[in-house]
C-alpha cells in the first residue's frame, strides 16, 4: 500500500496523479493495463496518418508493419508519449514498457512517439548508452580511444556524485542541443568501432547524414526486442510527424484549426493568454561554447525568445524554418494536434497527466471556431513508475548482452501501488528539499 501520509503531501502538487494513485494502487497489472488500450475508434485525419506513415518508413521499419501500424492506430486511437528519443530506456522507460505491453494484444504492435524536442543531455540521456553494472570491457573494446575516455568520465562523474553508467556519443560541445533535427556525424560512426562484437549485435550501427532521432529510435526498439519477447515495438520521433503535418497544412488551400491558431489575431489573441508559458517552437543557436536551445513563444501575434526577440511571421516564414528543421514543433503543438485536434489517448508520466489536463481546461476557455476533443482521459492514460528486480533497477542493455529477457506475463497479479511507490518518494522528497 502507498504511504497515506506522502499520498497526502503529494495531492499539494500533482492533485490528479493522487487520484489515480488513490484509485488503482490495489489494481492488479492486468486490470490496469488493459484499460490504457480500451479507446474506442475516432477519426484521424489523413494528412496525420500519412505523417505517421511515413516517418516510420523513413525510421526503418517494413512498409508491412508501418501500414498494420496505421489499421492499429484507426481502431486503436493510443500511443505511448512518455518517452524521449534515446538509444537505450533506463528503468523508468522499461517499467512503462512493461505496464504497456501486459494491457496489449499478442498481435498487436507497440506505438511509441518519442519526443525529440530536447536536448542531448536530458534526464533520459538521448546522446548516451545508458547501462547499469555490466562491465565497461563487455561494451567498448579494451583500450580503443572511447574505451579510455569512458573510464575519464566515469571517474569525473564519480566525484560529482553522479553513479549512473552510460557511453557518450556525442562531442560535449553537443549536450546542449536539440536532438531534433541533429544529424549523425562521422565521429558516431567512428565512436560504434570501438564497440565490442556483442554490442555490435544488440545495437544497430549509425549511418552518416541520416537522422540521429531515427536512428536512436529504431537502435532502442531493437534492444526493447532482445529484452521483451512479446510484441514488435515501433518507437519513432513524434517531433518529425508533426514538423510533416504542420508544412502539409499551411500548404493546403483549406481552412483549418492550425491556421486559425497561428494566423488569426482573434485564436492568438485568446491562445497567448492562457498558454503564454508554453513555447510554441524550439530553435537552436549557437552559444559561446555549444549549441543551445532557445524557447519561442507566441506574444501579440509574434514568435519571441530570449535570444531573438521579437520576431515577426507568416506563412512561408513558418514553412521554410519546418523545411529547413531549424524549428521543432513545441509540446504544446505536438499534444494540440495529437491528442485535442485528432482522437488520440496520449498515455504518459505523471508530469503529462498534470499538464495535459491543465492545457484541457485551457482549451474550454479558448472559444475557437473549431471542434476538440475535449473529454478527461487523465485516468486512464498513467503510465510511470520504477520496477525492481531482486532489488535493483532493470537496465534492457545489461540484460540483452547477459542473454536474459522479461517476462511481462510474471508481473500480471502485482499491484499497481508496487510499480508507483518508488515515484511516491521521489516527487515527495523533492517537495521537502
Amino acid at each position: 500500500m502507498l504511504n497515506k501520509t506522502q499520498l497526502e503531501k503529494l495531492r499539494e502538487s500533482h492533485p490528479a496523479l493522487t487520484n489515480i494513485f488513490l484509485k488503482h494502487q490495489h489494481t492488479p497489472l492486468r486490470e490496469y493495463s488493459k484499460q490504457l488500450f480500451l479507446k474506442s475508434p475516432g477519426i484521424i485525419e489523413d494528412i496525420l496518418l500519412e505523417s505517421f506513415r511515413y516517418e516510420w518508413e523513413q525510421t526503418g521499419y517494413s512498409v508491412s508493419l508501418t501500414e498494420k501500424a496505421c489499421s492499429q492506430l484507426m481502431a486503436a486511437p493510443v500511443l505511448q508519449t512518455a518517452h524521449h528519443v534515446t538509444p537505450t530506456h533506463g528503468p523508468t522507460f522499461t517499467t512503462i514498457d512493461l505496464t504497456c505491453l501486459s494491457g496489449l494484444l499478442e498481435n498487436q504492435i507497440y506505438l511509441v512517439a518519442a519526443n525529440s524536442g530536447v536536448a542531448f543531455s536530458n534526464t533520459a540521456w538521448s546522446g548516451a548508452l545508458s547501462y547499469g553494472d555490466i562491465p565497461l570491457e563487455q561494451l567498448l573494446e579494451r583500450n580503443s580511444r572511447l574505451y579510455n575516455q569512458s573510464l575519464r568520465s566515469q571517474k569525473e562523474r564519480s566525484l560529482h556524485g553522479d553513479q549512473e553508467s552510460r557511453i557518450s556519443l556525442i562531442p560535449s560541445k553537443s549536450r546542449d542541443q536539440l536532438v531534433y533535427g541533429t544529424r549523425i556525424e562521422t565521429s558516431l560512426t567512428d565512436t560504434y568501432r570501438d564497440f565490442t562484437p556483442d554490442l555490435r549485435k544488440i545495437i544497430l550501427p549509425p549511418m552518416e547524414n541520416q537522422l540521429y532521432s531515427r536512428w536512436a529510435s529504431r537502435a532502442c526498439a531493437h534492444l526493447q526486442e532482445h529484452v521483451f519477447l512479446k510484441n514488435p515495438f515501433l518507437i519513432f520521433d513524434i517531433n518529425q510527424v508533426v514538423r510533416r503535418y504542420l508544412i502539409a497544412i499551411l500548404k493546403g488551400n483549406r481552412d483549418h484549426p492550425i491556421k486559425s491558431l497561428l494566423f488569426s489575431s482573434i485564436t492568438q489573441k485568446r491562445f497567448s493568454g492562457l498558454f503564454r508559458q508554453n513555447s510554441l517552437f524550439l530553435s537552436g543557436y549557437q552559444g559561446k561554447k555549444s549549441q543551445k536551445i532557445e524557447n519561442l513563444f507566441l506574444i501579440d501575434g509574434k514568435l519571441q525568445g530570449k535570444k531573438s526577440g521579437l520576431i515577426a511571421f507568416d506563412k512561408d516564414y513558418i514553412i521554410d524554418k519546418l523545411l529547413s528543421q531549424e524549428y521543432s514543433p513545441g509540446l504544446i503543438l505536438v499534444f494540440f494536434i495529437i491528442r485535442f485536434l485528432n482522437p488520440i489517448r496520449c498515455l504518459g508520466s505523471f508530469n503529462q497527466i498534470e499538464y495535459l489536463e491543465s492545457h484541457r481546461k485551457s482549451w474550454m476557455e479558448v472559444r475557437a471556431d473549431f471542434d476538440l476533443n475535449l473529454k478527461a482521459d487523465g485516468a486512464e492514460s498513467l503510465t510511470t513508475g520504477r520496477l525492481f528486480l531482486d532489488q535493483r533497477p532493470i537496465w534492457p542493455l545489461d540484460l540483452a548482452l547477459k542473454g536474459e529477457n522479461i517476462d511481462a506475463g510474471a508481473f500480471l497479479d502485482m499491484e499497481m501501488g508496487n510499480f508507483w511507490g518508488y515515484t511516491l518518494n521521489q516527487l515527495t522528497r523533492q517537495q521537502a528539499c
